[in-house]
């Protein structure tokens, strides 16, 4: 699946969308990283030359990356644009910063590289800011090429056009992406998805595929409350695909005591909801307004709320297959 140069013991990776941003790592910080990388990388040379590339580069800290953390947030000063899962985020001109305890990325938004530290501490140690820098740099300079990184998740109907699915943490998108892959559905991701547009203008969604994160009592259709990880790959039904032409969003939220259903979202509603789930891309002014026209286009596609009751939580899927049959 990845590609590891016995030379330099360094793997190169091509990630959506496109191919057009690459991941490069020594062997020892790409299993530090793993978890990040999506389960479908792009096919490489998908992207063209070297000029239509953004780069990730990991590298072991040196001086020690606290050192080297304090030292470059005295250079850019001030408070933090934002701050993702313990990890703080400067954002200066052509310039961002990202830092945590055990790790630190010095991304350079103009020529579209990022350099991630990792300190000679314990990996496992670094690992959830590993995965918190490695977002944060992908969305700044995927951003640059005009691309959105969205916290979304995303199928597709057989042939049709994907639907994304917005909304946070609890939202209910992964056990929607699930439930609607094993009923035959393709799916492109359930946690990050990028939306870019192709040369006609038309937008396109690219997933981030992972391990979906499912209660344990998805299969009973009894909530327990821990999470188990699931290779979507493995659910019976459409599978995986890497990209699709994005058809409508959906608004998903759990609501247990109510049936499922769905019920237009207009256009404002839709863009909220897109913005609350992108809200770094608001950071980088120069990629604010193209990013901004992007996902106001999106939002026009046509939204809807999707109310997520208990019916729709474990493998039976009728519930679900009858809220989208109506347009979402």
């Amino acid at each position: 699946m990845w590609d590891l140069n016995e030379r330099d013991e360094s793997v190169d990776i091509a990630l959506p969308p496109d191919g057009r941003l690459r991941l490069r790592a020594p062997g020892d910080l790409f299993e530090l990283a793993k978890g990040w990388v999506p389960l479908m990388p792009s096919p490489e040379g998908a992207a063209g030359d070297g000029s239509t590339r953004a780069y990730i580069d990991m590298a072991r800290a040196e001086p020690h990356v606290r050192n080297f953390a304090a030292a470059e947030r005295d250079a850019v000063a001030g408070a933090p644009a934002f701050e993702q899962d313990g990890v703080r985020v400067w954002v200066r001109g052509d310039r961002a910063f990202a830092a945590g305890e055990a790790a630190a990325c010095d991304i350079d938004l103009l020529a579209r590289r990022a350099r991630l530290y990792v300190a000679e501490t314990p990996l496992d140690t670094a690992r959830t800011e590993v995965f918190s820098l490695l977002s944060a740099a992908a969305a700044l300079l995927v951003g640059r090429l005009g691309g959105a990184l969205v916290h979304a998740g995303a199928v597709a109907p057989g042939d049709g056009p994907a639907t994304l699915l917005v909304g946070g943490s609890g939202s209910g998108k992964t056990t929607t992406c699930a439930n609607l892959v094993r009923a035959g559905w393709r799916g492109l991701a359930d946690d990050q998805v990028v939306l870019t547009r192709d040369d006609s203008g038309a937008i396109v969604a690219h997933g981030f595929a992972r391990p979906f994160g499912l209660d344990a009592g998805w299969p009973d259709g009894a909530p327990r409350g821990q999470k188990r990880r699931v290779d979507p790959r493995r659910l019976a039904g459409g599978g995986l695909i890497p990209s699709a032409p994005l058809g409508q969003i959906a608004l998903p939220r759990v609501t247990h005591d109510a049936a499922t259903e769905a019920r237009p979202a207009s256009p404002a509603q839709t863009l909220a909801a897109l913005l609350q789930q992108s809200a770094w891309l608001t950071y980088d002014p120069a990629a604010a307004k193209p990013l901004f026209d992007l996902l106001a286009a999106a939002a026009t596609l046509g939204g809807r709320h999707l109310r997520l009751g208990l019916d729709a939580f474990a493998e039976e899927t009728a519930p679900l297959t009858a809220a989208f049959a109506d347009g979402v």
